[in-house]
């Protein structure tokens, strides 16, 4: 995965290699290549297009 083109983007905040734990409930997440904060609904929509036309695994974390 190209963090610096997911940066590009201008989707939204960026943050490369980062320890989940401080965004999990219980403080028990991994390590992961990067973290997309967006801005809005259509950034999470261009950053979701672009991840699956890369073919690029992700999960979604959401506060409810």
């Amino acid at each position: 995965m190209c963090i610096e083109e997911i940066e590009n983007l201008n989707i939204g905040e960026v943050i490369p290699n980062i320890s989940l734990k401080d965004y999990t409930t219980y403080k028990a997440g991994g390590n992961a290549l990067g973290l997309v904060i967006p801005d809005d609904i259509d950034g999470l929509i261009t950053l979701i297009r672009y991840l699956k036309r890369k073919n690029i695994k992700y999960k979604i974390l959401a506060q409810i």
